[in-house]
């Protein structure tokens, strides 16, 4: 079967999406590398050997004592032809090593080979670029081996799962992209005549979630009393999960450690400079695109960093003081159709509606036993595999009864049902020794039965057996 994914190809994570009945499936990690429940994080390990550990596989070795060089991680914005620093093992090799163990995951999850993807990727990207380049031979037939590969920008696959939830169209969508490491910004227009067109995108501002995190870092040292060089992966870890806790609430809860306390205004007033950047950002967008914020309809909100409230705080705040109230903020929205137009998985969840819709090709028409339909009457006679008896004396062993018919013979011809590799065949044969069973224009019989005659049916002939007449209908 030709399987079709979509890999959101993150910074730090990767999700992908399998497609199940015509619809969008997370993948989540095979068994033994299990990582999250959702998340493939974008990791590797290259050991003496150069042999390549990928996510959950290379993340588990973290602090475990294995050597810091090795591990390559948050590459996907260095990707190059050649190796990482101070390593034999080129990004390709990396890549496929990522791509291979999510694909793995994809067809343990459908019991079933994956042979086409859909990669998302920046919209700075172009198919000529190196970054491009690197992407493609890695998921290719000598890396994670798709035999089909196909790109598509992730603001125009976020937009297209916001429309596939919300179940309409917009024109024009801002897309408010903040992950880890990287601030981007597109507008989506969308027309019938150019589908999801790419109007105006930004080159990426360094900006998102691991700078704040960065910025809670320097304070928690500053209080704690530890260098720099003091810090380490569980202090990081430690004020990652202060930010994701003043996401929701707005004083920190006892998880600081070491009499360590923040409140939410006080992270807000670290980052706030941060997020106007991304707000700078999009107004230089607009200006270039020849638009104005209330020409938009609605400001997507996209990537994880999107959960700290500041975000769509400042987004709300700029959006009043220019009047443009009606254009609409989307961020983490449930349909009532049950869908969630989610931070996370929109772009991945677009990409796999956009293999939906143009590259999965639909499913042949089930192949259906015929009919005949009695011309007189609009009865229908649904056939079934094997002999279909036809007359009309009910102890004389007939599937199908005409009592009224007087000129009918008590059994008059029968249809033999076959299923072949192009579908059913059907044969007619006359059990009627005179004025025999006609086919069309053809007798089956003659008066003596010295020439009954059986014959392959075809759609739209039509049948007489004595006054009754039917129609054959495939």
């Amino acid at each position: 079967m030709s399987n079709w994914i979509s890999i959101d190809f993150g910074t730090s994570y990767s999700v992908a999406s399998l497609i199940r009945n015509g619809q969008p499936e997370l993948v989540g990690a095979a068994d033994g590398d299990v990582y999250g429940s959702r998340l493939f994080p974008v990791i590797a390990y290259v050991d003496g050997e150069d042999r390549v550990l990928a996510c959950g596989d290379a993340a588990r070795l973290v602090g475990k004592g294995a050597e810091a060089w090795r591990f390559v991680r948050d590459f996907k914005d260095a990707l190059h032809p050649g190796a990482p620093d101070g390593l034999k093992v080129s990004y390709v090799h990396i890549v496929a090593e990522v791509l291979k163990t999510i694909k793995k995951a994809a067809e343990s999850a459908l019991d079933d080979i994956v042979e086409n993807v859909v990669l998302t990727v920046p919209a700075a990207w172009h198919n000529a670029d190196e970054k491009s380049r690197v992407m493609k031979k890695a998921a290719g037939a000598n890396g994670a081996g798709f035999k089909r590969i196909e790109f598509l920008k992730e603001p125009q696959a976020a937009t297209i799962y916001c429309d596939f939830v919300e179940e309409k169209t917009e024109k024009l969508t801002l897309v408010y992209d903040l992950g880890a490491l990287t601030f981007d910004a597109a507008i989506v227009e969308y027309t019938e005549e150019t589908g999801y067109r790419l109007l105006k995108h930004n080159a990426g501002l360094r900006t998102g979630g691991d700078f704040f995190t960065e910025k809670i870092l320097y304070d928690f040292l500053a209080k704690t009393g530890k260098t720099q060089e003091e810090a380490s992966e569980a202090d990081w870890k430690r004020c990652e999960d202060i930010k994701i806790q003043l996401s929701v609430s707005e004083k920190l809860p006892d998880i600081g450690g070491e009499n360590y306390k923040l409140a939410r205004s006080d992270f807000e007033a670290m980052i706030s400079g941060y997020i106007d950047e991304t707000v700078s950002s999009c107004n230089s967008l607009i200006d270039e695109a020849g638009i104005e914020w209330k020409d938009l309809d609605r400001v997507l909100l996209i990537g994880g960093s999107c959960h700290v409230p500041l975000v769509r705080k400042k987004i709300e705040n700029h959006l009043a003081g220019l009047n443009a109230e009606k254009t609409r903020i989307v961020f983490n929205k449930r349909a009532e159709n049950g869908k969630v137009v989610s931070p996370h998985f929109s772009v991945v969840f677009g990409a796999a509606v956009h293999a939906i819709k143009n590259l999965v090709a639909p499913p042949p028409p089930p192949i259906t036993i015929a009919t005949l339909k009695n011309i007189q009457t609009g009865e229908t006679c649904q056939l079934a595999e094997g002999e279909n008896i036809f007359g009309r004396q009910a102890n004389a062993g007939c599937n199908f009864i005409f009592p009224n018919d007087a000129k009918m013979s008590r059994i008059h011809f029968s249809i033999t049902v076959t299923k072949s590799e192009a579908g059913y065949d059907y044969l007619i044969t006359d059990l009627k020794s005179s004025n025999g069973t006609q086919v069309d224009s053809m007798v089956l019989s003659n008066e003596y039965a010295f020439d009954r005659q059986s014959v392959a049916l075809k759609s739209g002939e039509r049948i007489v057996a004595g006054n009754t007449k039917f129609e054959f209908v495939v």
